[in-house]
């Protein structure tokens, strides 16, 4: 449970990330590509985990999510609404990048500086350590368009 309550603040974290939508994302004739799909879900992430993650999950995150994903997400709303979970503040990138990338599937590494990033629970600070930027990996997938499959923090 320890490890999947980090995960899930650890992922908190990672979204609260404020990106802007890239304006080309609107385009039909334009597919976004894995960083762009990335920083889409990292902004609406934030924008939820700050809203106190209101049920249900938004359609923002699920369209660019796969099905392990949304699994993912469902538990991390589970999870965040018994402890009355809300980010206060965001973090800043420090650098985000395409690591690997094929046809079909991509990796993309996010660095994230959370030191103006508080998380309470049921109203109160929690223990959460965020002094030290945290690295994480999202591995997307191609089927049709770019989508998160999982994320992977290190």
């Amino acid at each position: 449970m320890r490890k999947a309550a980090r995960n899930s603040l650890v992922l908190s974290l990672l979204m609260g990330v404020g990106f802007l939508t890239n304006a080309c994302s609107s385009s039909s004739e334009v597919t976004p590509t894995p960083v762009e799909v990335t920083q889409s879900f990292v902004n609406d992430y934030g924008s939820w985990a700050r809203d106190g993650y209101p049920s249900p999950v938004p359609d923002a995150l699920l369209t660019v999510s796969t099905d392990e994903m949304v699994d993912v997400l469902e538990r991390d709303l589970k999870w965040n609404s018994r402890g009355e979970i809300q980010q206060h503040g965001e973090v800043e990138i420090v650098s985000i990048e395409l690591v690997e990338s094929e046809a079909d599937r991509a990796t993309v590494r996010v660095v994230l500086d959370g030191r103006n990033l508080t998380v309470t629970a049921s109203g109160e600070e929690t223990w959460v350590d965020y002094s030290r930027p945290v690295t994480t990996q999202f591995h997307l997938v191609n089927d049709r368009s770019w989508r998160i499959a999982s994320t992977e923090t290190k």
